[in-house]
């Protein structure tokens, strides 16, 4: 229903539901866009170490098990074996 000038623009609800679906889209696309400008920015996404550094960590909580006692000679060396130290 129009009800003239300065009522809605003329526009029905249709083309106001059109207007700020559009209006909506582009302020989400401008947060998302600036959000990921921003995480650029910081460095991108984290990384996992490389696997050698990964098995070279395994290695050194063994050997402080075998010192404290945790674990005896046999077991050090079975999973020294297994990582491949």
């Amino acid at each position: 229903m129009m009800y003239g000038p300065g009522y809605g623009f003329g526009m029905g609800w249709a083309e106001w539901l059109l207007v700020m679906g559009v209006g909506a889209l582009v302020v989400i696309g401008g947060i998302i866009l600036i959000v990921w400008l921003i995480s650029k920015a910081a460095g991108g996404t984290a990384v996992a170490p490389p696997q050698h550094q990964v098995g070279d960590r395994a290695l050194e909580l063994a050997r402080e098990r075998l010192a404290r006692g945790e674990i005896g000679v046999e077991e050090f060396e079975v999973i020294k074996r297994t990582l491949g130290g």
